[in-house]
């Protein structure tokens, strides 16, 4: 017989801190993402939804860049390369993102390289 305490506590704490996340991004007015470095949405949380007018699943099916106003991309290209590059903080970055009613609307966000 082996020992599993400690394969216990890890799957436990986990859990926990899994379920801490979800909570985090369920009660936020805000809208929060946690996207990979090719740009796909991992993670998003409902108001998205409310603000932009597509489902998650939908969200997640199309890299962020799909979304934002065309004459945004290099802009916002050129900040997602800094980010990674400098892995520095950005701060009020403002650009347009495509709603599902195809107007567009300005959002502001903060963003940071996380490994």
């Amino acid at each position: 017989a082996r020992d599993i305490t400690g394969l216990v506590e890890v799957t436990t704490e986990l859990t926990r801190k899994k379920e801490e996340l979800e909570r985090f991004f369920t009660v936020s007015l805000d809208l929060l993402c946690i996207a990979d470095i090719n740009g796909f949405f991992y993670m998003l949380n409902v108001a998205w939804e409310k603000t932009l007018g597509y489902s998650i699943e939908y969200l997640k099916s199309k890299p962020l860049m799909y979304f934002v106003h065309p004459d945004d991309i290099e802009y916002t290209t050129n900040e997602m390369k800094k980010i990674l590059t400098t892995r520095n903080i950005t701060n009020k970055f403002v650009n347009r993102y495509r709603c599902f009613d195809g107007t567009y609307r300005y959002l502001e966000w903060r963003s940071f390289p996380f490994k």
